[in-house]
């Protein structure tokens, strides 16, 4: 029964906030053109390795880039 109320409730929960998904799909794409969804190689119970996949908020390729030390300014100065 609680499985049921389980399942039932998600999927009520996926068809009200499809509009607001789609509406992030759309503004990620549209902003630069990149893909929606950035897929990353996790590891789960026992090591095994599956793959994450979450709407991209950062820029294309991000994991690629070099890092780039983050600069503090306090008081003016750098």
């Amino acid at each position: 029964m609680k499985r049921a109320f389980d399942i039932a409730l998600s999927a009520t929960g996926l068809i009200l906030s499809s509009p607001l998904w789609a509406i992030l799909a759309i503004a990620i794409r549209l902003d630069d053109g990149g893909p929606i969804f950035f897929g990353q190689l996790r590891y789960g119970l026992g090591g095994a390795p599956f793959t994450a996949y979450k709407l991209r908020s950062m820029v294309a390729r991000a994991s690629m880039m070099p890092a780039i030390a983050a600069t503090v300014c306090i008081g003016g100065f750098t």
